[in-house]
This record gives structure tokens, C-alpha cells and sequence, in this order.
């Protein structure tokens, strides 16, 4: 789906409800902002697509969209401007230079916008109606011409995307699929990663020189049959009831097979 395209259409429709000057015509128009607000997230979350889960599209809550991507990277909400030029004498500027500008949308507009509008797609409660005697339909209409204003950048025709940062690749070591990690600014140490193809969880370790080795959180599982010393790599998400895995060593298989058994005294073997 064209998100950004979607964008614009409800923007737009926003733009001709408010213009009726109607106070019914202006819940529609809120309805179609949170549409926009959605789209725009939707179309954020996109452009990181290489450094999510796919767990997090399930995510449909703008405000928490954004939230996850500024945890991986923090400038996924500032505007940019990114410029082209040959690298001629210092001093010297290329008159030939291109010049391009993102204007994402902000954590502050979804966080603040979001919810404040849809109030307004609900019939009042009686708490509501006693304390307030209705939906205060000029302050909806100032907020939404305030969101109309500050969209209308957003949402342009001429998408410019600037995912920068500096990564460390590296092939999952469960599925074989490329991996990438953002390296920490100026931040050495171990963080998660998760391979977005099947999930695997695994440890980088940033050093000074901003290198990432990469490590698996799977632990050795020995072979369950008689005379065979293989050992197979188990992921955390596969300790679980009934798993099977076909031993490389000798071609049978083992299989996770949990049990409640008694506590015995210390002297006693355990019969589980």
C-alpha cells in the first residue's frame, strides 16, 4: 500500500470537510486526521522495515509505532537536510549541488494530536455531558487547522527518506539471512539484535574502534540418543513442549519433552 498516498487523500478530504465551516462536517474531519496520522506512521515504520521484527507491524497505535522506532534510531522524528556536491576546492561551493530535506512527522504531533481528536469520534459520556455540556467543537477546530497546517509538509508528493547510521552486518546464525545493527553513538558494549526473518535472538559487541562481533544466545543441546556425541544449537524460542530437531551427527531425532517429577531425598535417584 501507498501510505504517503493515502496520506495525502485524507489530508485533503480533512481540508474540504473543515472548509464547510459545519460542526457535524468536523468530526469527519477529525476522523480523516487520525487517518492521516496513521498513514504517516505506517509509511515511518516502512522506511525502517530492515531494522524491525515483524512483530512491531502488528503495532497499529501511531504514538507507539513511533516510539519503537525512535528506540532504534533516535533522529527517526527530526528533520534532515542532506546535500550533493562535487568535492571541489576548500572553500569552494558547487553550484551544481543537490540539496534534499526530510520532514518527518514529530513524537510531540502524534502523542498530542492522536488521542485529543479521536474524543471526538465518541458520543459523549454522561460524566461528560454533566460537566461539560458537550464536545467543545471550536477548540476540535483549532486543533485540527493546527494539524492541517503542520501535515501539510509531511505528506508531500516528493518523498525523501534518509535512514543514516552506521551498521554492523552479519548472516543469522540460525536462517543464513543478513542481519544489520545500528552501532551506538559513541557507545561501547553488548545490545540485543534479532534476525527479522525468523526471529533468533543474538548479542553485538560494540568496541571503541566501533567494530560489531556478533554472538548467538543458543545454548548446546546434546544429542538424546545412545552412542551419538552431536550437539545441536537451541535458540531460546525453541526451548519449549514438543520441539524436534534432526541430530547432524547421526540423522535421528530429539525432541523437548518436559515432566512434573517428585522431589526425592537427597540418597534417592530420581526416576524422571
Amino acid at each position: 500500500m501507498q501510505f504517503r498516498h493515502e496520506a495525502r487523500q485524507a489530508l485533503a478530504r480533512a481540508k474540504a470537510l473543515l472548509a464547510q465551516g459545519d460542526d457535524q462536517a468536523l468530526r469527519y474531519a477529525a476522523l480523516e486526521l487520525r487517518l492521516t496520522l496513521e498513514a504517516i506512521a505506517y509509511d515511518r515504520l516502512h522506511d525502517y522495515r530492515r531494522d524491525v521484527p515483524p512483530s512491531v507491524y502488528e503495532t497499529w497505535q501511531p504514538p507507539k509505532v513511533l516510539r519503537l522506532l525512535l528506540e532504534i534510531d533516535p533522529r527517526a522524528d527530526t528533520p534532515q537536510t542532506v546535500k550533493i556536491a562535487r568535492n571541489l576546492a576548500p572553500g569552494v561551493d558547487d553550484a551544481r549541488a543537490a540539496v534534499f530535506f526530510e520532514q518527518p512527522i514529530r513524537q510531540a504531533t502524534l502523542k498530542d494530536n492522536y488521542g485529543a481528536i479521536g474524543s471526538y469520534l465518541h458520543f459523549p459520556t454522561l460524566k461528560q455531558l454533566n460537566e461539560k455540556g458537550g464536545p467543545d467543537f471550536e477548540k476540535l477546530r483549532r486543533r485540527c487547522e493546527a494539524l492541517v497546517e503542520e501535515l501539510d509538509p509531511v505528506v508531500t508528493p516528493a518523498k525523501t527518506s534518509f535512514i543514516m547510521g552506521t551498521f554492523s552486518h552479519c548472516p543469522c546464525f540460525r536462517c543464513g539471512e543478513d542481519m544489520r545493527k545500528r552501532l551506538p553513538r559513541d557507545e561501547a558494549g553488548q545490545f540485543p539484535a534479532k534476525c527479522v526473518a525468523c526471529g533468533a535472538d543474538h548479542l553485538v559487541f560494540f568496541e571503541e574502534d566501533g567494530e560489531g562481533k556478533w554472538t548467538t544466545k543458543a545454548f548446546p543441546a546434546p544429542c538424546a540418543h545412545e552412542n551419538c556425541d552431536g550437539i545441536h544449537r537451541i535458540f531460546p524460542d525453541e526451548i519449549r513442549q514438543g520441539f524436534q530437531w534432526t541430530c547432524d551427527a547421526c540423522g535421528r531425532d530429539s525432541v523437548f519433552d518436559f515432566a512434573i517429577c517428585p522431589v526425592l531425598p537427597p540418597e534417592t535417584s530420581s526416576q524422571c
